[in-house]
């Protein structure tokens, strides 16, 4: 399009004109330049208000990205140009020339208006037109007055123009798109396909709704371009030309939403926690000011009484001086009698006036007790202290399962969870319609005892599968339920023998490109098992292979069994990326990974080598969400593989750590959870181009400040089989005085089996809790180590409560204080109350005690109680510092084996001891360790206390 062509204002028909008196005008101001708007339909139009309310322009996050892509000059198509408002902006700010189309007359006049009234009529071609896909004739639909944005358009006939971009003849080249159309978007893009394909622009389009955006999306893909970022209330998703986005580009951006979504749900989090405080405490203030009220209100009954009482004693009192007088008249009568009676009267008078004295006094006193209930409540309000506001953090993916964290979770959920605030329907219940573009192929192993369970496994998965590839480890012939169209059956003694579960991959190759899915012959599969297997492997950009079943390892490597995280696929659980996945779960795109069974060195153990082959060619694995029994297993026939491994698994063991785990440590879920914990910082996204005003603060407001304090408190709660007491410890979390801290809080359940774990799931849905959970009792010391090790900060502090336990609500503030006063302090011990409030007197030990390590020397331990220490400290403390003398973890005495290795590199200045009783004691608990000590707890102290093996630092 030439220079001169962008000073014709219109086609068509040209402008119809506007009211004689003249709009309103606002004065908009974005990025250091002002200009100005004017309004028409300011009054009753949202946008118009808001652009009159705020004088910023509307979307301004997207129209600010489109400035940095764009050069002074740019060609910009504002397809859907509404009253101008990106038109404006994109050519008095960014310099952009701009072809705009409105098909509402109104609003042309009104943005003729505001371009004249700018001076940019030369760097904008305004064309009251509508575009579709073809050309023809169209009419608004309805009339929305509240918001004319909204007016679609009804093809056919009508006084409005419709014609398609590629009849435009446009000359090039165009740099952008914006386009909202009210659910004509993709009709637009098919009428511009030439124009596209011609200069590759990038694409700004607003999708309403799900079905709009998957079309869109479709239309995108076949296009050659990618899905890139989204903006607005309404999603406007932007798509970049595929040449121009890299592999690389593509995991960090996905990387960097998943960071993005973590601080939102964070701030949600937060936020319904603050709010769900201050109703309790509101709640509470009502009741006891209710309370205090039914009390005044009985004062003051009972001081009228009183009132009437002193009345009653003021009549008496008038009585008696009345006979005082009657008796002085009587002196004077009787003569004799005077002195007498003289006497009486002043008897009677001091009795009269010690009763008035006494009456105003109980009066007084009354009014005092009335009143000071009052006045306390009073201050109490006025006193009322802020909500805490604690430093958000992000742990690696797949070492912690909290259950309010968010996850990497398909698209249909991400479209859901950001219409809820806008008032959108959402997408529920899940789509079971498994696009056909590309061939679905479901690929089983199964052997002779299973053969009752073929029937149902293979009538709820042949309906949701284009091809069924079954192998058949020890059959002499195929069972009748697999001779059926559409079913490949391979009889292992024609083909390789019996491969057991490595079955299930046998010559995956030959099979039909598309989407790979593999199962097992003992689950119970639901109607929209394969969908949802399809849409996380769309949602993780066909970049991963998903499953239903994950297994994360946890350091420090245990055994094939033990020591792991496990999300189950029989349960409720968000997305995450995890070590292994279960392949009677598992499915991919062949376009990402294709399995090589020669590469497994074993049968049996098809999950290990599965996930081994995966982490070498970095590809990730992918836990998906689902609900509570959605997917379960069926009755066992025959002895299984797991049940093998749990009897034996010393080969599973010895691959595990010389196979799997050196592919799992350069693997992508631990690249990811490195990159994670770096992304996660402020500096490190304002270096990634992130405007940290609007991403962050804006979002968290107090949080952000929060995020950035130099103090900050881990607290590491651990516990086994404490139902009772496990909500009471975390709420004492929750009433900590605020300060200039950051808090994040670990929790490990040792391996309960009385509900512990729904209690600390409750308390997750408030508090911000990284939680893991043990497959068994694998005593404290393992528990505490666990959490310990995965904080990476080294001046983190941290506090160290037993889940039956709780702190009082000063505890922290204290601390913070402490260690904010002396730089040099590296640990703290202290004092504690057991629930019936009696103190601990078992006292302290000096400096001088500590140099000399007399803590080494006595049969009483005194570091018991609010330890705290720099997470520095624990780098020298090794496993044997946290095992007895057979070498099993700790069960007894496991905080002296923790502490003394901590204490032995500190000398006395570095470590405080606080007389203050901040810490609650269980010490009554019924089924607590104290009940179980005796002999084995002396043995085990003497061990630890003299082995001097285990005491190798210096101060």
């Amino acid at each position: 399009m030439t220079h001169d062509s962008m000073r014709d204002r219109t086609t068509g028909d040209g402008i119809s004109a506007g009211p004689s008196a003249a709009p309103p005008v606002a004065g908009i101001e974005a990025d250091g330049r002002r200009y100005e708007l004017v309004l028409p339909n300011a009054a009753e139009d949202h946008i118009q208000k808001l652009l009159m309310q705020t004088g910023r322009p509307y979307e301004l996050g997207m129209l600010q990205d489109m400035h940095a892509r764009l050069a002074p000059g740019d060609l910009v198509l504002d397809i859907g140009a509404n009253v101008g408002n990106h038109t404006l902006y994109l050519a008095c700010v960014a310099g952009a020339r701009v072809i705009a189309f409105e098909p509402n007359r109104d609003l042309c006049a009104a943005m003729e208006a505001s371009l004249a009234r700018n001076g940019v009529e030369d760097r904008v071609s305004l064309r009251v037109l509508g575009l579709g896909e073809t050309a023809s004739r169209a009419h608004f639909a309805e009339a929305v007055p509240q918001n004319l944005g909204t007016q679609a358009l009804a093809l056919g006939a009508g006084e409005i123009e419709v014609a398609t971009l590629d009849g435009l003849g446009i000359e090039g080249p165009v740099r952008a798109i914006k386009l909202d159309v009210e659910g004509m978007e993709a009709a637009v893009l098919r009428g511009g396909a030439a124009l596209i394909a011609r200069d590759r622009p990038v694409l700004y389009v607003e999708a309403m709704d799900e079905p709009t955006f998957r079309e869109i999306s479709i239309w995108a893909q076949e296009a050659g371009y990618t899905h890139w970022e989204t903006f607005n209330a309404t999603p406007t998703h932007l798509f970049r030309p595929a040449e121009t986005v890299s592999v690389d580009a593509r995991l960090e951006r996905l990387a960097a939403r998943e960071v993005i979504r973590e601080y939102r749900a964070t701030v949600r989090d937060e936020a319904r926690r603050r709010a769900q405080a201050e109703a309790r405490e509101t709640a509470a203030l009502e009741a006891e000011l209710a309370a205090r009220r039914e009390r005044i209100e009985a004062l003051v009954a009972e001081l009228a009484e009183k009132r009437e009482a002193a009345a009653a004693w003021e009549v008496e009192r008038k009585a008696a001086a009345e006979a005082a007088r009657r008796q002085e008249r009587q002196i004077l009568k009787l003569g004799g009698h005077v002195a007498r009676a003289q006497a009486d009267f002043d008897k009677l008078l001091k009795y009269g006036q010690a009763l008035e004295t006494r009456h105003r006094a109980v009066l007084e006193s009354e009014t005092w007790r009335a009143m000071e209930p009052a006045r306390r409540l009073l201050q109490r309000l006025r006193r009322r202290p802020a909500p805490p506001a604690f430093k958000p953090r992000l742990g690696a993916p797949g070492e912690a399962a909290p259950k309010g964290a968010p996850g990497a979770t398909a698209e249909w959920r991400r479209w859901r969870d950001d219409g809820s605030g806008s008032g959108r329907v959402p997408l529920l219940p899940f789509d079971a319609t498994v696009p056909r573009a590309e061939t679905v192929t479901v690929f089983m192993a199964t052997y002779p005892a299973r053969r009752a369970n073929l029937p149902a496994v293979v009538a709820a998965l042949l309906p949701q599968c284009d091809l069924l590839s079954v192998y058949l480890n020890e059959f002499d012939t195929v069972p009748d339920c697999l001779k059926a169209e559409r079913i490949r059956v391979t009889l292992g003694r024609d083909a390789a023998g019996d491969l057991k579960d490595n079955g299930k991959f046998f010559d995956v190759a030959a099979h039909p490109e598309g989407y790979h899915v593999f199962v097992d012959d003992d689950l119970i599969y639901p109607p929209d098992y394969v969908a949802r297997i399809v849409e996380g492997i769309r949602a993780f950009g066909y970049r991963a292979i998903v499953g239903f079943h994950g297994t994360t390892y946890l350091e420090p490597l245990a055994s094939y069994i033990k020591n792991r995280a496990v999300l189950p696929y029989f349960a409720a659980s968000r997305s995450a990326l995890v070590d292994q996945l279960g392949t009677g779960t598992t499915g991919y795109h062949s376009s990402t990974f294709t399995v090589d069974r020669t590469a497994f060195e074993t049968t049996g153990i098809a999950d290990l080598w599965f996930a081994r082959d995966a982490a070498a060619r970095g590809v990730p694995l992918a836990a998906l969400e689902r609900p509570a029994g959605w997917l379960h297993s069926m009755e066992e026939t025959g002895d299984t593989l797991f049940r093998q491994a749990e009897r034996d698994d010393s080969l599973q063991t010895q691959l595990l750590h010389d196979r799997l785990a050196p592919a799992l440590r350069e693997g992508p879920r631990l690249r990811l959870a490195r990159f994670l914990r770096d992304l996660y910082t402020p500096a490190h996204l304002a270096r990634a181009g992130f405007d940290l005003e609007h991403s962050l603060a804006g979002a968290f407001g107090e949080g952000a400040e929060a995020a950035r304090r130099d103090l900050h408190f881990a607290v590491i709660v651990t516990g086994w089989n404490c139902a009772g007491f496990a909500e009471a410890c975390l709420d004492s979390l929750e009433r900590q005085i605020p300060g200039d801290y950051g808090l994040e809080i670990h929790v490990y359940d040792d391996g309960s089996d009385d509900g512990t774990w729904a209690a600390i799931e409750r308390r997750a849905e408030v508090l911000n809790i990284r939680a893991l959970r043990g497959t068994r009792n694998m005593g404290p010391a393992f528990a505490r180590d666990a959490l310990i090790r995965s904080i990476a900060e080294p001046d983190t502090i941290c506090v160290l409560l037993d889940l039956d336990d709780r702190l009082l609500p000063q505890a922290l503030a204290r601390l913070e204080d402490l260690y904010r006063a002396d730089p040099e302090l590296w640990m703290t011990y202290g004092n504690w109350e057991n629930q019936t409030g009696v103190v601990n007197a078992e006292g302290f030990y000096t400096p001088e005690e500590i140099d000399a390590r007399a803590y080494r020397q006595g049969e009483v331990f005194k570091f018991t109680a609010l330890r705290t220490f720099r997470r520095f400290l624990y780098d020298r403390v090794a496993p044997e510092h946290l095992k007895d003398a057979e070498g099993g973890w700790l069960r007894y005495c496991s905080d002296v084996g923790l502490m003394l290795p901590l204490v032995d590199q500190c000398a006395g200045r570095n470590i405080r001891a606080i007389d203050e009783p901040l810490y609650v004691y269980n010490q009554y608990r019924a089924s607590g360790t104290q009940k179980r000590f005796g002999t084995k707890k002396k043995e085990t102290f003497r061990y630890l206390r003299d082995n001097r093996a285990l005491f190798r630092f210096d101060a």
